[in-house]
């Protein structure tokens, strides 16, 4: 199996959600996601059914997402779940 790109964007992704107290990390849907208590926080997209993205996907406070697509409309996508937003990471 070939190993996906973006190896030190997810590196920098770790290491700085794993700082945090009582983090853990396991894989879900396919891609590495961070957990405190059991709860999703973040998620690290590299070409999620081949979007061509490569993305950190935290949770967001209720209305969070509706008001950036307001703002932006263009900027991205929904993500799956509504207290989520996707940010692309750099290249």
């Amino acid at each position: 199996m070939k190993p996906k790109p973006f190896v030190r964007q997810l590196q920098r992704v770790r290491k700085i959600c794993l700082s945090l107290p009582e983090t853990t990390e396991k894989l879900s849907h396919g891609e590495p996601t961070f957990f405190v208590n059991k709860r999703v926080f973040a998620m690290f997209s590299n070409n999620h059914h081949g979007d061509g993205h490569v993305a950190v996907w935290p949770a967001a406070p209720p209305g969070l997402q509706e008001a950036l697509i307001e703002v932006s409309p263009n900027a991205g996508k929904r993500a799956l779940r509504r207290r989520q937003i996707r940010m692309r990471t750099g290249r």
